[in-house]
C-alpha cells in the first residue's frame, strides 16, 4: 500500500494508512481537500500548503516522471450521466487551471491522504468554463495584436524596379500590403476595447486610463496578455499549474 509513496519517517501520516487500510484511513484521518467556499472549486495553493505540512521539508520527492494531477477527481464523477451536462463537467475538470504538474510521487501522495472534493454545482462549473474560454480567447486576440505590432515595428521597406515590399528581418516574412497588417492590428485592438467596455475583461488592474485611445491599448498589450495568462495558466510549456517542491529524478 505504501509503495511509490514517501517513507513513513518522512511522512508520519502514512503510518496510520499502513495500519488502518485505505477505507478506514479515509474515514478517520484523510485530509479534506480545500475548496473555495463560494464556488466549490479546489484551492490548489491551500492544498499544496497542507501537503507540505505532512512531509519533512528536507524530503525530495521521487520523480521517475512528472505528470498531471486533476484537482477534481475521480474522473468518472465528471464523465458519467449523473450530470445533466457531462461534456461540460468533463471540460471543467480538464481545464489547465484545475490541474497541477508534479512529480509522480507527489501525485500519489495527494490521492493517498486527501479526500476527493465534491463536484461543484453545474452552474459553478458552467461559469468557470465560460470565464476560462473568455480569457483564452482574449489572450489569443491580444497576442495576435502584439505580434503584428512588433512586426510592424521591425519591417524594412525595399523597392525593386518599382515593386515595393516589406520584409520582417526576424521571421523573413514578406508583405506588400503593410496597410492590411495595420488594419488587422487595429481590429484586434478594437475587439479588446469592446470586450473591456462590455465587462468581459477587467483591465482596471493595469491602468486608470480611459481606454478610448487605441494607442493606450496597444501600449498595454504585454500587460493584458500577462493578466489573461494568469487565468489560463501557461507555464513550463505545459497547460498545467507548476508546483514548487524539491524533487530528484530516479530511474
Amino acid at each position: 500500500m505504501l509503495e511509490h509513496l514517501p517513507p513513513v519517517d518522512k511522512a508520519p501520516i502514512l503510518e496510520k494508512l499502513a495500519t488502518l487500510g485505505m477505507r478506514r484511513f479515509r474515514n478517520e484521518y484523510a485530509i479534506e481537500t480545500p475548496v473555495d467556499p463560494e464556488t466549490g472549486i479546489v484551492d490548489h495553493e491551500s492544498l499544496m500548503e497542507l501537503m507540505k505540512q505532512e512531509v519533512d521539508p528536507s524530503y525530495k520527492w521521487q520523480a521517475p516522471f512528472f505528470d498531471e494531477h486533476h484537482l477534481h477527481w475521480y474522473a468518472h464523477r465528471y464523465e458519467s450521466s449523473f450530470h445533466t451536462n457531462p461534456e461540460l463537467a468533463a471540460e471543467f475538470r480538464d481545464m489547465p487551471v484545475n490541474k497541477i504538474w508534479a512529480p509522480r510521487q507527489f501525485h500519489n501522495f495527494i490521492h493517498a491522504v486527501t479526500t476527493p472534493p465534491e463536484v461543484p454545482s453545474g452552474e459553478m462549473m458552467r461559469m468557470a468554463v465560460k470565464d476560462f474560454r473568455r480569457k483564452s480567447y482574449i489572450y489569443r486576440i491580444s497576442n495576435n495584436a502584439l505580434t503584428i505590432t512588433e512586426r510592424l515595428n521591425r519591417v524594412q521597406r525595399f523597392e525593386n524596379k518599382g515593386d515595393v515590399m516589406y520584409i520582417d528581418p526576424q521571421t523573413r516574412m514578406v508583405t506588400r500590403n503593410i496597410e492590411a497588417l495595420d488594419q488587422w492590428r487595429e481590429e484586434f485592438i478594437h475587439y479588446i476595447e469592446v470586450s473591456h467596455r462590455r465587462g468581459l475583461i477587467d483591465l482596471s488592474r493595469l491602468s486608470m486610463v480611459d481606454l478610448k485611445d487605441v494607442d493606450a491599448i496597444a501600449d498595454m498589450l504585454p500587460e493584458i496578455i500577462h493578466l489573461m495568462d494568469e487565468g489560463i495558466v501557461r507555464r513550463k510549456g505545459r497547460a498545467a499549474i507548476g508546483i514548487d517542491v524539491p524533487y530528484e529524478r530516479v530511474a
